[in-house]
């Protein structure tokens, strides 16, 4: 895939925790997809290769990284958890991170608890209320 800007890549890929490959639903009711990381229907799917953060920024020599966009449909919740290789992080000066599939907001808490634990000062979005903001102090 190409784009027109130099400063913007593009990667035909998911990002999830490791690399490997996820399975991708699409959902009848919207126009949305999501990552299927337990047993789903197989109607509607397709599987899709997946990298992590630290793999796609390694692939493009990317040492820092100033402001990520992340709405990745679920997976934020595992790739943004305590067990997970966070070290990438440290080279990420911002983030709006999208938050889907909340249960009473603890996977939002848990998310937030990481990044305050990683050196970043969170905050809600003001103009999209499932996304958080988060800024290196």
């Amino acid at each position: 895939m190409k784009c027109r800007f130099k400063n913007i890549l593009i990667e035909n890929c998911a990002v999830a925790e490791k690399d490997g490959e996820v399975e991708y639903s699409l959902s009848a009711a919207s126009d949305s997809f999501s990552i299927c990381l337990g047993p789903r229907s197989t109607e509607n799917t397709t599987r899709v290769k997946a990298l992590s953060i630290q793999s796609l920024l390694n692939s493009h020599e990317i040492e820092r990284v100033d402001f990520m966009k992340m709405d990745i449909e679920g997976e934020e919740v595992h790739i943004l958890n305590q067990r997970a290789d966070l070290a990438w992080l440290d080279n990420v000066d911002e983030l709006n991170i999208e938050v889907h599939g909340q249960k009473g907001g603890t996977e939002k808490r848990d998310i937030v608890n990481v990044l305050v634990s990683r050196g970043f000062s969170v905050e809600d979005s003001t103009s999209h209320k499932a996304s958080i903001l988060a800024r290196r102090l």
